[in-house]
């Protein structure tokens, strides 16, 4: 999961490297999966190779077995100017033999969007160029596919009150949608994931009080947030059939600072 300082460095052989033959890479979620070589090799000549520069600023990191999380502000320095593009993002690596075997990039496409609108003409040219390479490079179905995922299906209200309704979950009456849920829950310590009600209660138990939403991205049907209370800090990657309720957790709690 060096990735973040290969794409810095824009060597694109090693990067392409930290990867299992069939990893897949979902970024942002809930646009296309690139799931073979060929298609990787292409991410990265569509997204990254035209940049100046791509940096990473990390904030926190939640590790638990076999997936690391990270929290972090990516810093993108594009043809339109040199003040570069800051979005914040949740990513998740899923390791297998100490390669990446899938990456998921949880961030706002539409506040990307934005952005290259705000710069006016340099923006809007920039965007179509962009609109340009996906299709040529990526096929239309992945244009089509990043068109979709600026509108999430599940609403920013909606993922706020679930995620909410969690972390009060042993301080009263838990929601419905609890009691069907299936739990992945990765503690500090721990060399498995456990799962469980209770293990849930005693994960939200460790936050402490005060607990709060840092942040929270809605991304297809899913919802990665990181919930903040006075005595711990946790990452909450939620997954859902059905955009009325989840039906998948994973819990990962923070790693301490060395």
């Amino acid at each position: 999961y060096a990735s973040p300082e290969v794409v810095r460095v824009g060597d694109r052989d090693r990067w392409l490297r930290l990867f299992t033959p069939g990893a897949r890479i979902e970024d942002p979620v809930g646009a296309a999966v690139y799931g073979t070589q060929q298609r990787r090799e292409a991410f990265w000549d569509t997204f990254i190779a035209p940049q100046r520069r791509v940096e990473f600023r990390p904030q926190r990191e939640f590790v638990g077995a076999g997936r690391v999380v990270r929290q972090v502000i990516i810093d993108t320095t594009t043809t339109v100017e040199d003040e570069p593009l800051s979005v914040p993002a949740i990513i998740e690596y899923r390791l297998q033999d100490g390669r990446i075997d899938a990456l998921r990039a949880f961030w706002s496409p539409w506040g990307a969007t934005v952005w290259f609108a705000s710069k006016k003409l340099a923006g809007l040219g920039a965007l179509a160029k962009h609109n340009v390479r996906i299709g040529r490079k990526l096929g239309l179905g992945s244009l089509v596919a990043f068109g979709q995922a600026l509108r999430p299906s599940v609403s920013r209200d909606r993922a706020t009150a679930w995620v909410e309704g969690l972390v009060g979950a042993s301080k009263g009456p838990s929601d419905r949608w609890l009691d069907e849920t299936t739990f992945e829950i990765h503690r500090v310590g721990a060399t498995n994931h456990e799962s469980g009600r209770s293990r849930l209660d005693a994960a939200v138990e460790s936050l402490g009080a005060s607990v709060r939403v840092e942040q929270l991205v809605c991304a297809g049907s899913e919802v990665a947030a990181v919930v903040v209370g006075d005595a711990a800090a946790a990452v909450l990657l939620l997954g859902t059939a059905d955009p009325k309720r989840p039906d998948r957790l994973c819990w990962i709690d923070e790693t301490p600072a060395p």
